[in-house]
């Protein structure tokens, strides 16, 4: 989401969250330094898939870990997909959670930041999050071999 004025910045600087490590993080205007491999794992194991419909709790971490476990089954030299796989759903971790896929691509995010802020695809404020996560692991020098080795 782009912010165009002082006043626009000022109205969504305080919808914020607070993470499991104490942070404040801006899901409307994500900022890489305050994303946390760790409060992504916790808030991700308190997360059930399915919109909370399954029995017994099968948690977004857990799913992640399956995927994972199969990258790391069928790309055992791509490191780079082996990452993609555990870190897909990340951006849930700081969002609204585990959005059912049917819903998902219909939702849109109402910015409520007494600006008459359009209403933002849902999709743009989850890709927002996953380039901040991106550019996080960047800043941090976490690497991974390309893609094209696998």
């Amino acid at each position: 989401m782009s912010i165009s004025t002082e006043a626009e910045r000022r109205a969504v600087d305080r919808r914020w969250i607070q993470t499991y490590g104490g942070r404040k993080f801006h899901p409307i205007i994500p900022d890489p330094k305050t994303v946390d491999i760790v409060c992504i794992a916790h808030a991700l194991s308190h997360i059930c898939r399915f919109g909370g419909h399954c029995d017994p709790f099968y948690s977004v971490a857990e799913h992640c870990w399956r995927v994972w476990q199969l990258a790391v089954d069928k790309c055992p030299l791509n490191q780079a997909v082996q990452l993609y796989a555990l870190l897909h759903d990340a951006a849930e971790a700081y969002l609204i959670g585990d959005v059912v896929h049917p819903v998902k691509g219909s939702l849109h995010v109402f910015v409520d930041d007494g600006l008459c802020t359009p209403i933002v695809p849902f999709k743009q404020v989850e890709d927002d999050v996953m380039e901040a996560f991106e550019e996080t692991r960047q800043y941090y020098g976490i690497t991974h071999r390309v893609m094209s080795e696998g």
